[in-house]
C-alpha cells in the first residue's frame, strides 16, 4: 500500500514461513508498494531470509538489520518491538478490515508512544551520524504524518494545540530525510513536496467559493482539491490548477448524470445528480449535490471510469463514544461541461473536469431520511 505509516509484520513473516515449509510449498510470489514506509526494506530482509530458512530467529534478524542505525540501533529495536507488540495485541476484527489497513492499533497514544522511543533513539545519535540520522529521521517523519492524520479532523482546542505543535516537527524530520537519505535527486524533491503537501492541505480555502459558503467558519468547511484525486491533468481554467477529467468518448453520456459519494467498506451510497444547468460552457461553475456521510473508506466518483475518484478517508473523525456524528456534510462541487453531451450543438468535443469539492458539516438528517 503506498500509505506511510510505519508497521512491521515479524511474527507474521515468520510464522508464515514455518506454515509454508511445513506444507511442501515449493514457489511463492509477492508483491508490494513501497510508499516510502520506513521499514520496508526491514520488512524485505526478514522475508529474504526466512522463506530461505523458517527455522531462524526473526528476532535476532531484526537486531541484525538495526545496526544500520549505528549507536541508535537498541533503541531503535525496541521501537519496532512495540510496532510488531501493538499490532499483534490490537488485531483487525476482519480481514478486509484488515486489508484497508482499518487498524484499531493506528491511536494518537501509540502514535506518540512511537514517537518517544523513536526520539530517544534520534538523540542518541551525534551530528556525525548524518546517515542514521537521516534513517531514524525517516521513521519519524512517519510516525508523526500517522499522528497528524488522526488529530488533524479533530476541532477540539485541545488537540488543535497538539497537531500545531506536531507540524514543525514532521517537517524537521521529513526535510532531514530528504536531504541526507539513500535516494536519487529527483525523489529528494518529491519527499519534500510531498512533506509541505501535507500541511498545507490542512488549511486549504478556495478564493472562489459559492455565497452560501463564503462565512461558513473554518472548521466547518473542508477543502478538497487535486491532490486527494486519483488522476489529475494539468487545467489553466481551475483555481488550483489541476483537475480529473473524464473525457466521455464512447460511452455517450448525457447531462445531467450520475456521481455520488461511496464508502467501500460500510457499503453506503449517497447518490447525486450533476447537472450543466446554471454553467457556462468551457468554465467551473459550483452547484450542490446533497447530504452525505463520509466514513473511513469514502471517495467521491463521477462517470466514464471506476478511476475518477476522489478520496475523502482523510476527512472522516472516528465517531464512537460522541454524542453527535461530526461526518455528515453538505456536498458542493466544482465542475466543467464541454461539448453537445452538455450543450446541444456545441462543436467542441465532450469532456467533463471537476476540480474541487467542498464539505459543510451539518447535523445528522432524521434516519428516514438517510
Amino acid at each position: 500500500y503506498g500509505d506511510t505509516y510505519p508497521e512491521v509484520c515479524v511474527e507474521a513473516f515468520a510464522g508464515d514461513a514455518k506454515f509454508f515449509a511445513r506444507n511442501g510449498l515449493s514457489t511463492i510470489f509477492m508483491e508490494t508498494e513501497y510508499g516510502r514506509q520506513p521499514f520496508y526494506l526491514l520488512n524485505y530482509y526478514l522475508l529474504s531470509q526466512l522463506y530461505v530458512d523458517p527455522a531462524q530467529d526473526p528476532w535476532k534478524l531484526v537486531r541484525n538489520w538495526c545496526r544500520m542505525y549505528g549507536p541508535a540501533a537498541d533503541e531503535m529495536f525496541e521501537a519496532i518491538r512495540f510496532i510488531d507488540r501493538i499490532a499483534f495485541e490490537n488485531p483487525a476484527p476482519t480481514a478486509y478490515d484488515w486489508h484497508i489497513r482499518r487498524l484499531p492499533w493506528r491511536t494518537r497514544e501509540n502514535m506518540e508512544e512511537l514517537e518517544r522511543l523513536e526520539k530517544k533513539a534520534y538523540d542518541k545519535l551525534p551530528q556525525s551520524c548524518v546517515r542514521e540520522r537521516a534513517r531514524v529521521a525517516h521513521a519519524l517523519a512517519s510516525t508523526m504524518h500517522e499522528l497528524i492524520r488522526i488529530l488533524m479532523p479533530h476541532t477540539d482546542a485541545a488537540t488543535r494545540a497538539v497537531l500545531e505543535a506536531a507540524k514543525p516537527r514532521f517537517i524537521k524530520y521529513a526535510e532531514e530525510y530528504a536531504a541526507h537519505g539513500f535516494m536519487c535527486e529527483e525523489d529528494r524533491v518529491k519527499v519534500r513536496t510531498k512533506a509541505h503537501d501535507v500541511i498545507d492541505l490542512m488549511s486549504l480555502t478556495f478564493k472562489d467559493l459559492p455565497p452560501e459558503l463564503k462565512d461558513v467558519p473554518k472548521d466547518e468547511l473542508v477543502c478538497v482539491d487535486y491532490h486527494r484525486s486519483w488522476h489529475k491533468d494539468v487545467d489553466p481554467d481551475s483555481e488550483r490548477g489541476r483537475a480529473t477529467f473524464a473525457r466521455w468518448g464512447s460511452f455517450k453520456t448525457k447531462v445531467p448524470t450520475g456521481c455520488g459519494i461511496y464508502d467501500w467498506g460500510t457499503k453506503d451510497s449517497f447518490p447525486f445528480t450533476l447537472s450543466q444547468k446554471g454553467c457556462e460552457e468551457g468554465k467551473y461553475c459550483w452547484q450542490r449535490l446533497g447530504i452525505a456521510h463520509v466514513g473511513s473508506q469514502t471517495g467521491f466518483w463521477f462517470p466514464s471510469s471506476w478511476q475518477n475518484r476522489i478520496e475523502l478517508k482523510a476527512y472522516y473523525i472516528l465517531a464512537d463514544g460522541l454524542p453527535v456524528d461530526p461526518n455528515w456534510y453538505e456536498v458542493w462541487i466544482s465542475a466543467k461541461f464541454e461539448g453537445p453531451a452538455a450543450f446541444p450543438g456545441s462543436t467542441r468535443k465532450d469532456l467533463l473536469a471537476v476540480d474541487r469539492l467542498a464539505l459543510r458539516r451539518v447535523p445528522p438528517p432524521p434516519p428516514k431520511s438517510r
